[in-house]
């Protein structure tokens, strides 16, 4: 499953298997959109700073009309309101499906959300965790929860994920390549357009293309978020995306891997010898 934004309208993002939206209770083609799409939508209100009673009416009214749809919440959205439980069995009860869209880098979070918010469908792992997906999903499974990941941000720090352009290599990240990899370990794979970050509107079509596709020729700088050196992609191994899903992150966590840097090194001398038979 590959899920897109469609976030403004210069999206084209029809052909993905999942559709995230921004929630927008007073367009008037919203209710319309998600209600007649025949994918799955997920509605985001991670923009919004809180959810009030009229937001859950709407909400309510939109679960009588279609039930193809998830509604995705921050945590703090929650956590925030005067009573948390009391708003989270609000949410619940006025959407078919509920998750955060928080980006989870923590075993203990996990294990948190999962136990205190029992409804919550999905979760949304990356970060060190996005090397650790088999026994990640392997528990969210057995309490049926379902595992997303964000293929094309670079995931380094908690902190760096806000101030963007501060990962290398070594951030969890998804090629265009490994999309059917990860596709086979997590329940979906999305992709994030953060609007913020790329001027051209028409970023995320290139960038959904690209992962249907399964390849991408040039430098990965260009297609992830936040990745902060230029890597080209055809210089990476084929099975690059093997060894990053067993690795367990090890260069940050006092083991002696060092695969990815490698790999940038023997890039920088190919760029060398290149340089030297112009």
């Amino acid at each position: 499953m590959i899920a897109a934004p469609y976030l403004h309208p210069n999206a084209k993002v029809d052909s993905a298997d999942q559709i995230i939206i921004r929630y927008r209770p007073s367009d008037s083609t919203f209710v319309e959109y998600v209600t007649k799409s025949k994918k799955h939508i997920y509605i985001t209100t991670e923009y919004e700073e809180t959810l009030i009673g009229e937001d859950l009416l709407f909400l309510r009214d939109l679960k009588e009309k279609s039930n193809n749809w998830t509604l995705r919440v921050r945590v703090d959205q929650v956590t925030s309101a005067a009573n948390p439980m009391d708003m989270y069995k609000a949410l619940v009860d006025c959407c078919p499906h509920l998750m955060f869209s928080d980006i989870f880098s923590q075993w203990e979070t996990i294990d948190t959300v999962i136990n205190e918010y029992p409804e919550v469908s999905e979760v949304i792992v990356g970060f060190g965790l996005g090397f650790q997906l088999t026994g990640v999903v392997a528990y969210c499974h057995r309490k049926d929860v379902k595992v997303r990941v964000i293929a094309n941000v670079a995931q380094w720090a908690q902190d760096s994920f806000i101030n963007l352009n501060t990962s290398d290599i070594r951030g969890f990240f998804i090629r265009p390549e490994d999309a059917e990899l990860y596709q086979d370990i997590v329940d979906a794979i999305e992709l994030s357009d953060m609007p913020y970050y790329f001027n051209s509107k028409k970023y995320i079509n290139v960038a959904l293309a690209a992962y249907q596709r399964g390849t991408w020729a040039g430098n990965l700088q260009e297609l992830i978020i936040g990745l902060n050196e230029e890597v080209y992609n055809p210089y990476l191994p084929f099975n690059f995306g093997v060894w990053r899903t067993t690795c367990r992150h090890g260069c940050t966590s006092g083991k002696k891997c060092n695969l990815c840097r490698v790999l940038m090194q023997t890039q920088e001398i190919i760029d060398k010898v290149a340089e030297a038979t112009e």
